[in-house]
């Protein structure tokens, strides 16, 4: 029953401290922070462990923080409650930066079904958001089925929010509401809900929104996104495709180039739109679900000017020596089946996965905007909204080469250090076992006959190889 950190309370200017691999369960405290709170110029780093059911009355069902700084890493955080953020409360002239981990069923009264920021810095990046709720006191006008944010500065990378929602009238933002500034960059939203702005809501400031997916989402106004006057949001090569017969957006949003909207123009008034083709929320590589693109979408090949990461934390290199195509006549591994590539000249880039910077998250989830479409049936993430998936729905990269990849070859099945890198001018055969290299199937096992090997690529053994010759 403690005033604020039912378990831990931490004020000593400078202090560090740290949890790592610890579980906190069923701890309460009435003011703030159920289990632990971080109070001024203290510092506090949680490093894996679980938070579980522990509760508050005020604000931060898990973790709290006022002028203190905030690290969690990889940790998780399951059925917390909270009036307002049923897992962290960000308060005044804090800074919490999120690597990592899993923020499910959470439970807020007022706002913020998981996170609640306000006056303070708050940077997420690889986190899953699934099934946390906003709003259940049922009095309405609340906000951020997962994260709210006032008069904050967020950013979000290579993160996934899947079926969070604001319940009730007046209900706001079922993925991310609030205002302040946002940057959403690599991510994915999927089947969140609320009255107005099903994935995104804004009612004062500016969001801007890039290499991004919106699927699915649903809202009596503006499933994918919705703002009112006084705020702007800048939509980046991404999708907007709301849930089947609900509006798209809530006031229209501006066009930053390389979208596609479905469903309807009120995203993009006077733009096309057009089905998105898009898969099922998967695993597609890296540590979160996407959306892959299936074949035939409008998002492929519809970018420009990659130069960073997707949602998988897999990106171009920049000035690759050489370019490569699949040699005539090979045959990859897709659908169950082997199939002879058509004689078409198809190339793909050298990729090695991205540093991503704690301290800068966004810098490198953020590369992709502006080439997202791009190389989507190369299989490098970089197509419109593609997030992560990279290639056509399983991201094996080969729709390029005219083979589809639906699930037979997993999209982080790499070669890694096992193949090296390529060589201008110089032939190099993939590591045994290898359908991918570098995320891209390049290159594939099967007799000169046109036999199928005993040991398909990715599943061990040593079936013979094809060479990879330049372009």
């Amino acid at each position: 029953n403690a005033g604020l950190g039912g378990a831990i309370y931490t004020l000593n200017p400078a202090s560090v401290a740290t949890a790592a691999g610890a579980r906190f369960e069923g701890n309460f405290a009435h003011e703030g922070g159920g289990a632990i709170f971080a109070d001024e110029d203290a510092t506090l780093r949680i490093e894996g462990g679980a938070f579980l059911g522990n509760t508050t009355d005020k604000m931060g069902g898990a973790v709290g923080t006022w002028y203190g700084r905030v690290e969690l890493l990889g940790a998780e955080f399951r059925d917390n409650q909270a009036n307002t953020g049923a897992v962290l409360h960000n308060g005044t002239g804090s800074t919490t930066i999120i690597q990592g981990g899993a923020f499910a069923d959470n439970r807020a009264w007022r706002d913020g079904g998981a996170l609640y920021s306000v006056a303070a810095q708050l940077t997420v990046h690889g986190a899953t958001f699934s099934g946390n709720a906003a709003g259940l006191d049922g009095q309405g006008d609340t906000r951020g089925g997962a994260i709210v944010t006032y008069r904050s500065t967020v950013m979000v990378g290579a993160s996934t929010f899947v079926n969070n929602r604001v319940v009730g009238s007046k209900g706001f933002g079922g993925g991310i509401g609030g205002n302040g500034t946002l940057t959403v960059v690599n991510s994915t939203f999927s089947g969140n809900s609320a009255e107005r702005g099903g994935g995104i809501y804004y009612n004062r400031g500016a969001a801007t929104v890039g290499s991004s997916t919106l699927a699915g989402n649903s809202a009596s106004a503006g499933a994918s996104l919705a703002r009112e006057t006084q705020a702007s949001i800048m939509l980046v090569n991404s999708i907007a495709a709301g849930a089947p017969g609900a509006t798209n957006c809530m006031n229209a949003v501006a066009d930053g180039g390389g979208n596609v909207q479905s469903g309807d123009t009120t995203c993009l008034p006077g733009g096309p739109a057009a089905a998105a083709l898009l898969g099922p929320l998967a695993m597609n590589g890296g540590s979160t679900a996407t959306h892959a693109l299936l074949p035939g979408s409008p998002a492929i090949d519809q970018g420009a000017g990659c130069t960073g990461g997707d949602q998988r934390g897999v990106r171009d290199a920049v000035g690759a020596p050489a370019r490569y195509r699949l040699r005539r006549g090979a045959r990859v591994h897709a659908d169950g089946a082997w199939r002879r590539v058509r004689a078409r000249k198809r190339r793909a880039v050298e990729r090695r996965p991205a540093a991503h910077d704690l301290r800068r998250p966004w810098d490198a989830a953020g590369g992709c905007a502006g080439r997202r479409h791009r190389h989507a049936a190369r299989g490098d993430g970089c197509g419109a909204g593609l997030g992560a998936s990279g290639g056509d729905a399983a991201g094996a990269g080969v729709a390029r080469s005219g083979v589809r990849a639906d699930g037979a070859v997993a999209a982080d099945r790499l070669c890694g250090a096992a193949a090296g890198p390529f060589r201008a001018g110089r032939r190099r055969q993939l590591a045994a076992g290898c359908t991918t290299c570098q995320g891209y199937t390049i290159a594939v096992a099967g007799s000169p006959g046109g036999h199928t090997p005993a040991y398909p690529p990715g599943r061990g053994g040593a079936p013979s190889r094809r060479l990879i010759r330049r372009a």
